[in-house]
């Protein structure tokens, strides 16, 4: 049934934003004399203005990689995370931010990734308490946009909030703050608990007929909680952690993600930071207003004990470098973040040397750190 459903979306059924087109039409007629912009530092000029990227609209479950595909690049698969834009906020009690940041570096940062070639950016509603949306909304239109949304609250208060009114509430505010629609909307953190069945509820194709969502997924908290989201017909991609210190999706999640067609973007490659090479030697602290100081010393001392044996073992030049090509050597879509522009051009060169080896590989899932008693 779903794949008569997409079939009669992509080939038959014509869409008023597409021109009165199919999908696969407006993709024959428009793919060839739009191969999509270069990086260009003049944000004022967007060459795919008033035009609708067939690679968003052409439902085949795999929405970033049809993304990617059309620019005909051989580029890392990099998506930038832009929690730390947000710089230093309170959200339900707590610190919900990574710590401070103005707004001027925030755009400079964000300018830089994007004339550097990067064209997908993850965010949430929450981060910043929505000015990071607002941020994004400079944004060159070839940009591809990812957002959350489930946290309802203020800086004293926070509950979560899946239902259809609040989600049209949320899609409402994120388009006028991004000042588009988003490309990819995702569930954020739902509890351990939930019920994928109400996703039903919701009514996706609904709300993307009235154009409020492109595609819809989630952002999952466990392994075993998204290996049940990719299995509801509304989730097109799924978000996860994957690092070297957390391989869990490796053996069952990816598999059956590729047998469905659906994207996952990893998130966290650095693991909140501890896969770099400044907890190596000493015991780093975060600043107050970074919600990473609030982990527990149990939680903390395991992951500096991860990150230090993982070094020694596999005797390499940076852990930071490995950390992404390991991530990236799996072909998925790797979230990563960073707070100034000597990190973003290290990044991006660690990425450009690839994937690593299999022999390298097959080093790193020997390495037992045993089980952080805190996830």
């Amino acid at each position: 049934m779903i794949e008569t459903w997409r079939r009669h979306y992509n080939h038959v059924r014509p869409h008023s934003s597409l021109k009165d087109l199919t999908p696969i039409e407006f993709k024959t007629r428009y793919a060839s004399t739009n191969p999509g912009p270069s990086p260009s530092s003049n944000w004022s000029e967007d060459p795919w203005a008033g035009q609708i990227y067939e690679r968003f609209h052409l439902w085949d479950g795999l929405m970033l990689k049809a993304f990617f595909n059309t620019f005909g690049r051989e580029e890392p698969a990099l998506i930038f995370g832009t929690w730390q834009l947000g710089g230093a906020y309170r959200f339900g009690g707590k610190p919900d931010g990574l710590g401070g940041m103005t707004r001027s570096t925030a755009q400079a940062l964000l300018e830089r990734a994007y004339d550097s070639g990067i064209r997908v950016f993850d965010t949430a509603d929450i981060y910043g308490l929505g000015t990071v949306e607002s941020l994004l909304s400079r944004l060159p239109g070839d940009a591809f946009v990812v957002t959350k949304f489930g946290n309802r609250g203020t800086p004293e208060t926070r509950c979560k909030d899946f239902s259809r009114a609040y989600l049209v509430e949320c899609l409402q505010r994120s388009s006028e703050r991004l000042s588009r629609v988003p490309d990819l909307v995702l569930m954020h953190n739902p509890p351990l608990d939930f019920d994928f069945a109400q996703l039903a509820a919701l009514e996706i194709d609904r709300l993307r007929d009235d154009g409020l969502v492109k595609g819809f997924g989630v952002s999952c908290t466990t392994i075993s909680q998204a290996s049940v989201a990719l299995e509801n017909d509304s989730v097109q991609a799924i978000e996860v952690n994957f690092n070297l210190l957390d391989r869990h999706a490796e053996s069952s999640l990816f598999p059956r993600a590729d047998k469905l067609k659906k994207d996952v973007l990893l998130r966290a490659p650095f693991c909140s930071g501890f896969l770099t090479d400044r907890f190596l030697e000493r015991d780093y602290g975060f600043d107050p207003n970074d919600r990473r100081s609030t982990l527990s010393a149990e939680d903390r001392a395991w992951r500096i004990m991860a990150v230090r044996k993982l070094n020694r073992e596999l005797e390499v030049g940076s852990i930071t470098e490995v950390a992404l090509r390991f991530c990236l050597s799996f072909s998925k879509f790797v979230v990563f973040g960073c707070r100034n522009v000597d990190q973003l051009e290290a990044n991006l060169r660690h990425a450009r040397l690839g994937a690593l080896d299999e022999a390298a590989l097959q080093r790193i899932r020997k390495i037992d750190f045993g089980t952080n008693p805190c996830w």
